[in-house]
């Protein structure tokens, strides 16, 4: 499919109004529903019946951003099974107990991964592409110091829809992939270089890429602080670091502490580990001695909540929203409320 085919605006109060074109109907609930079968195991019900983790696969963590341990920290919201804890000592919201790391690694090769790559993106790849990486693509770019950057590491590339957007624009261009079927798809469709290991084991040229960029990336990870120090070795000394984290002050997770049983986006304690919020990311820029360069909410808080209320869409308020849904979208997001945190920094 051709750009010229969507509608170009970028914003995601637009991309809100396109949601079919982001993902079909029913595969976010689909995905969840085949995660439970394979992690059944996993759980136990307690005496209040209560949804918890199996001692045997469970283990008690400090806060994966500044170390505290969790008497630093307060009881939030249990969502599917996981408790999530607000750090007083940097903000940010973690889950703890969480699953060990060898099964929090394995389920990134596990049969529902795989299907989110098939039919949650795969299957919508032209408009990730063309609108969404596109839309990435002139953010970063708008605000590059450096008017001769062309090199671009991208860590967690998925299918390669961000990455082939740099190369088509004169990139060169190097990912990292953590899902083999995704990284193969990404070679086999764009002709992209990317490799299957984490980046703490691959053999890179220091100090040179332009661009660093992780999307969706570091709320995974066991030990986000020390991957973004190793990171930061592979960037140009006037390049830029990209990363994109849930907001876990965005309407939507204010939304989900309430119904907590509806989460099927933002609040997944299995995968996201770690969420952020506005002073915890200045937290962490403050705790790696970097710069911040810019800061914005991104999301599709409103869509998503409407889907929940699919019930009440035929009441006058749901037809309200729905109807300026774009535009209601892009002021949560001006007021730093979307469901994700884009930020830029750079090196001091």
């Amino acid at each position: 499919m051709k750009s010229k085919e969507y509608n170009q605006s970028i914003s995601t109060g637009s991309i809100a109004a396109q949601i079919n074109s982001l993902h079909r109907k029913g595969v976010l609930r689909e995905m969840r529903r085949r995660y439970l079968n394979e992690t059944e195991k996993f759980f136990q019900t307690d005496e209040q019946e209560n949804k918890i983790v199996k001692s045997d696969y469970a283990a008690d963590v400090s806060c994966p951003i500044c170390d505290s341990d969790c008497s630093q920290s307060e009881f939030v919201v249990q969502v599917h099974g996981f408790d999530h804890r607000r750090c007083f000592t940097c903000k940010n919201i973690y889950v703890t107990p969480r699953l060990k790391d060898e099964y929090i690694w394995e389920q990134y090769s596990r049969p529902s991964y795989t299907y989110m790559f098939k039919h949650l993106i795969e299957d919508t790849l032209d408009f990730r592409k063309d609108v969404i990486a596109r839309g990435k693509f002139n953010w970063v770019t708008k605000r590059l110091k450096n008017p001769n950057a062309k090199s671009i590491l991208d860590i967690g590339s998925g299918l390669g829809e961000n990455l082939v957007f740099y190369k088509e624009h004169g990139w060169d261009t190097f990912g990292i992939e953590f899902n083999e079927y995704a990284a193969e798809k990404s070679r086999e469709k764009f002709d992209l270089t990317v490799i299957n290991e984490p980046i703490e084991r691959a053999k890179l040229p220091r100090s040179t890429f332009d661009v660093i960029t992780l999307w969706g990336v570091l709320e995974h990870l066991t030990e986000p602080v020390k991957v973004l120090r190793e990171t930061m070795k592979y960037l140009a000394d006037d390049g830029v670091l990209i990363f994109m984290v849930p907001n876990f002050e965005c309407l939507l997770a204010q939304y989900l502490v309430d119904y907590p049983l509806d989460a099927d986006r933002i609040l997944d304690g299995d995968k996201h580990i770690v969420l952020f919020t506005r002073g915890g990311i200045d937290y962490l820029i403050k705790l790696l001695n970097l710069k911040l360069v810019d800061l914005k909410t991104s999301g599709l808080d409103l869509v998503t909540i409407l889907g929940y209320l699919d019930d009440e869409k035929d009441s006058r308020l749901h037809k309200f929203v729905s109807k300026q849904l774009s535009n209601i979208q892009e002021g949560i997001e001006k007021v730093g409320m979307g469901d994700h945190f884009w930020v830029m920094v750079s090196k001091t």
